[in-house]
């Protein structure tokens, strides 16, 4: 059976991911898809509007640090020269 180390790496975090649609914002269009990231710690809520931010978002807060728009653009932009 494996063993399992009680210690947890220095930067462990637990976060709440909500998914939803909601009415169109064109009429007769597709539903508009939500996303919402909380930290149950903190209390801080971070909305998205797509995946690709969420992303952005959880990539720049692994390399260190707290994201900032100027992280996830970055982010997204590496994203897309890949």
């Amino acid at each position: 059976m494996p063993q399992h180390s009680k210690s947890r790496p220095g930067r462990y975090r637990i976060f709440v991911l909500s998914l939803w649609e909601a009415a169109s914002s064109v009429p007769g269009g597709p539903a508009d898809r939500r996303i919402s990231l909380e930290d149950p710690q903190t209390g801080r809520r971070t909305g998205f509007t797509s995946l690709d931010q969420l992303s952005a978002h959880l990539m720049a807060w692994m390399k260190g640090g707290e994201p900032t728009e100027q992280h996830i653009e970055r982010e997204l932009s590496d994203n897309i020269e890949q």
